[in-house]
């Protein structure tokens, strides 16, 4: 070792070499902005992303679905951790006062990097499956909106498919038993393609092909009270909730779209995807209701597993008429008419959270509109009374929220009928002259159990069964049947409008 002599009290010392003072790891201008970019990232990154997850109103609903809501919060949880660990690391250096310890320690900075990561790769999940929009979706028909009201009605009937990559194509369409086709050419290559059927005739049966393919036969509805009205409805499809592809039993889809049983429309009350940011999802779920859809002129509502994650989008895409800008730009809710039957479709998703006053003016409105002697029927994804049990410590019953704002609207304009889905099973519920229909499940799960029987319920059917609602309207009445998944019968009744004249309303009321 190497030093320097010196004499102490008569005796050579040899003094050690002096410790070289450790190097004080200073930070560039580069490293200090890299370093304030990477940790701040970690610590902002999980905050912003729990209030994007909060603040819009496409995800209000993730309260009520525990898998969401519990993922979304272990996925915020790490912006808190980091942020504490780089403010303990701080604290520490400090004390020790280690003017040469790097900083940010490495713990921080990996800290960091995890938490981005770890964001991104969750943006990334929610994100990636809307843009990756690959394959191709079948044709269906899509009912545009408002038709068939006298005289001189059309039905409003769109042809929609989507293919993966921009093409052009050729639609023909025939009317039964007419030798000559109508042709209709687009003029751009495009993914999504809608082409409006133009003067359909009421009770008629028609033909159509995409690319001189197989021709495909659908019949427009009647129009009441001239003949009976025939429509089935049922929600909850919920593609991709389960991994089994029993969704929609075969003996359903034959039924409704055999020609024998009369069914003019089919309204799908909304869910019919799991996660509504997954494209493949919706592109599984039209493939499945399209040998249906492709026949019978369709409806869909939106549904709060729809609207995941700007799930909304995709829905405007594949189920919402061109026809209809106003649809597509602002609201989902529209009226329908068909004779002296005139369909309502709100934007009901979840709770009342989409029952804007600009709704409510909108509702009020069609309801004082529609004549008196007209049937008027309700149709909404969420419910209103109904059986049900907690979940998570949410009332799956009776809503109050939608009983409380939309309820005395019904009563006061004496709808007939409301028709709800969101609850995995089929009841029958009638107050203050009002029949309330949870039409059943379509394709997820039926709800186990139920823990509270609503006062209103007058039937409930609870066995692991699909099943769906058919409805046949009449003049003043109508046949409500709750059928399973092979079609059979569950429970049948007879309504009378409420709406007709006082003296033919006395002598059928009877029969209800």
């Amino acid at each position: 070792m190497g030093g320097t002599i010196t004499l102490v009290e008569g005796r050579n010392v040899t003094a050690p070499s002096p410790v070289p003072e450790k190097q004080s790891l200073r930070r560039s201008w580069k490293t200090t902005i890299a370093a304030g970019a990477v940790i701040g990232a970690g610590i902002l990154l999980p905050l912003l992303f729990l209030a994007w997850l909060i603040i819009p109103s496409d995800l209000d609903f993730i309260s009520d679905y525990s898998p969401i809501r519990y993922g979304l919060m272990a996925i915020g949880a790490p912006g808190l951790l980091v942020f504490l660990i780089a403010l303990i690391d701080f604290v520490v250096d400090r004390r020790r006062n280690q003017a040469g310890r790097r900083f940010p320690s490495r713990v921080t900075w990996l800290s960091a990097g995890v938490s981005i990561v770890i964001i991104l790769a969750a943006c990334g999940y929610v994100t990636l499956p809307k843009l990756l929009r690959r394959g191709d979706v079948p044709p269906q028909l899509i009912v545009t909106g408002n038709m068939l009201r006298p005289p001189g009605g059309e039905f409003g009937l769109s042809l929609a498919f989507w293919t993966g990559k921009p093409t052009t194509n050729t639609v023909r369409w025939r009317q039964g038993g007419s030798e000559r086709w109508q042709e209709w050419s687009e003029a751009a290559a495009g993914n999504r393609h809608w082409f409006a059927f133009p003067g359909l005739k009421p009770n008629s049966r028609y033909e159509y092909s995409v690319n001189v393919g197989n021709a495909t036969a659908f019949s427009t509805p009647p129009t009441p009270p001239e003949g009976p009205f025939r429509f089935a409805a049922s929600g909850d499809l919920h593609i991709g909730a389960t991994r089994s592809d029993d969704y929609l039993p075969k003996p359903v889809l034959d039924a409704i779209t055999d020609p024998t049983n009369r069914y003019s429309m089919f309204f799908m009350l909304g869910d019919i995807v799991h996660l509504g940011f997954r494209d493949d999802q919706w592109k599984e779920g039209v493939r499945v209701i399209s040998s249906l859809s492709s026949v019978i002129p369709t409806c869909y509502l939106i549904g709060n597993h729809d609207r995941l994650f700007g799930g909304v989008d995709l829905f405007r895409d594949y189920l919402c008429p061109r026809a209809s800008d106003d649809l597509r730009q602002d609201h989902f809710w529209r009226r329908i008419d068909i004779g002296n039957i005139h369909f309502l479709l709100l934007e009901l998703e979840w709770e009342d959270h989409y029952y804007t006053a600009a709704q409510e003016q909108w509702l009020t409105a069609q309801l004082t509109d529609i004549p008196q002697q007209d049937w008027c029927i309700v149709m909404s994804h969420t419910f209103y009374y109904c059986s049900g049990s907690e979940e998570d410590g949410w009332p799956w019953w009776d809503n109050q929220d939608t009983i409380r704002r939309l309820v005395p609207l019904f009563e006061k304009h004496k709808v007939d009928m409301v028709f709800s889905g969101h609850q995995h099973h089929a009841e029958l519920l009638q107050t203050n002259g009002v029949t309330y229909v949870i039409s059943g499940c379509f394709g997820d799960l039926p709800d186990p159990r139920h823990d509270h029987i609503s006062p209103a319920s007058t039937w409930l059917h609870l066995d692991d069964v699909y099943s769906f609602v058919e409805v046949t309207i009449d003049k003043d009445e109508a046949v409500v049947v709750f059928r399973d998944r092979n079609h059979q019968e569950l429970h049948r009744t007879v309504i009378t409008s409420q709406r007709v004249a006082p003296e033919i309303s006395g002598r059928r009321r009877g029969k209800a």
